[in-house]
Formats: structure tokens, C-alpha cells, sequence
């Protein structure tokens, strides 16, 4: 039997690899015009930025043709109609499946953008559960909205946190352990952003978040079990986006 490079997700090596979008088609088409991305992703000392123009870009080849026609698909679908409004910045009440189908399109498209990094947060079972619906412990997901003169535009930021970043000669292990990873993106009106942090000692597993009070009007939490309005009181402009952005900078509101 032929075998192929293992997907990342399902950890197989029975299908071959294909060039999978981590924006889908689907969102490329909300852009009236040919529109410009940005991605930017911090990993240790390292930080890298890219660009493109006229089209949405950002393509992995570590997912199997399987995953890609199968589940990614099936998730994508079950986005799209969800998602659409809120991208357009029409008021959308969410219910809890509207939320959890929200959820799960951030948790699988944040781990698509963490493979990009040198040393990727997220580990091959916390992938293989993500197949399957669940989401890693310890991580959370935020809605916003922007209203902005970059609606436009395609935005993601991304950060791997580590531990000691000076870490001795006899545990370098230990600076490329990732210990947090945050992702914000923002399409057209839509933000959303997933925070995940290791369980230690210091943080044990089912740990809350603890939110400053001039960022409860700004973000939604999903999935909650009830409705909620989107968007929330407080919109953004584009300071107020790169502050959302970079808010877990020192991942200090994890409590």
C-alpha cells in the first residue's frame, strides 16, 4: 500500500497530501473586491509577516485529501451560513449550536495556522481531537466586531507563548515547549480569537478566565448555553483591534 506524509490531523498516512486553504473559498468570495491578507505569527524570538494581494492565500500541505474533502468540508459548510452575517456586521442572535459550529471552525482553523510555526502549541492528539469536535483544556474563544477603514482586508495575529526564555544549557527543552498559543483574526466586520494555555500545576485543567472590565462590553465568550447578540455594545476601530489582538501578551488574565 502507498503511504503518504502523516496528516497532522487525523495522523494517518493512508491518503495523500493536499494544498489545503486555512481561509476557505467560501470566505474569499465575502470581499466585493480583490482583497489583501496579512498574517503575522510571533514564535520564540522570531517573528514573521506576510502578505498577499488580491487573494486571501495562506495554503498548508499537511492535511491529507481525506480530512480536507471530509470533515474540513462538512465544518466549512456548517460555518458558512453561520458565519456570513456576522463577517458583514449584521446584529445576529446566536444560539448555543450557532456558537459551538463558530467554535469549532476557530478551533480548527487556529490549529491549521499554529502547523505554520517552528514549534507548533497544539500536539498530534489534541489535533486528532479536534476530528472529532473537542477542544483542547484550558482554551478559550472570544467574537468581536470592527467597524474600521480596514474592512477590506483579512488579519490574523498569532503567538506561541513559552516558558523561561532563558532557560539553562541542561534544559533547552524547555524554551521549545510551548506553553500558550492566541490567535485573533478579523474578516471584514468579524473578530474572533482563541487563547490556550498548557495545564501545569499553576493552572490546572477547567481554570477560568478572568476578563478586565473594559473588555466585557468589547467580546463575546462562546460557546455559552444560551443565546447571545452580536455584535457586542463596544465595536472596534483599528486601534482597538490590534489592542484586542495583543492582549494576552503576558497571558496574565488566566487565573
Amino acid at each position: 500500500m502507498i503511504t503518504y506524509r502523516t496528516c497532522v490531523f487525523c495522523n494517518r498516512s493512508d491518503s495523500r497530501p493536499t494544498n489545503e486553504d486555512i481561509f476557505a473559498e467560501w470566505i474569499a468570495k465575502q470581499f466585493p473586491e480583490p482583497t489583501r491578507s496579512t498574517w503575522e505569527a510571533i514564535d520564540l524570538d522570531t517573528s514573521s509577516r506576510y502578505k498577499t494581494k488580491n487573494k486571501i492565500g495562506f495554503i498548508s500541505n499537511k492535511v491529507c485529501k481525506r480530512c480536507n474533502n471530509g470533515w474540513m468540508a462538512k465544518l466549512e459548510d456548517a460555518a458558512k451560513p453561520v458565519m456570513s452575517p456576522l463577517i458583514n456586521g449584521s446584529r445576529t442572535i446566536l444560539s448555543p449550536d450557532n456558537q459551538v459550529v463558530i467554535a469549532k471552525w476557530l478551533i480548527k482553523t487556529a490549529a491549521m495556522c499554529d502547523i505554520l510555526a517552528k514549534h507548533p502549541y497544539f500536539q498530534a492528539e489534541e489535533r486528532q481531537a479536534i476530528v472529532s469536535g473537542m477542544r483542547p483544556a484550558n482554551t478559550w474563544m472570544f467574537l468581536a466586531c470592527y467597524r474600521g477603514p480596514h474592512i477590506g482586508e483579512l488579519a490574523a495575529r498569532g503567538r506561541v507563548y513559552h516558558a523561561d526564555p532563558n532557560p539553562s544549557l541542561d534544559d533547552q527543552q524547555k524554551l521549545l515547549d510551548p506553553q500558550g498559543y492566541a490567535l485573533t483574526i478579523l474578516i471584514k466586520h468579524l473578530a474572533l480569537q482563541i487563547v490556550s494555555v498548557r495545564s501545569s500545576e499553576r493552572l490546572p485543567t477547567g481554570s477560568r478566565i478572568t476578563m478586565p472590565a473594559r473588555w466585557a462590553d468589547a467580546s463575546i465568550h462562546i460557546p455559552v448555553n444560551r443565546d447571545v447578540i452580536w455584535p457586542p455594545p463596544l465595536v472596534f476601530d483599528k486601534d482597538g483591534f490590534e489592542e484586542f489582538a495583543s492582549r494576552w501578551g503576558d497571558l496574565g488574565q488566566i487565573a
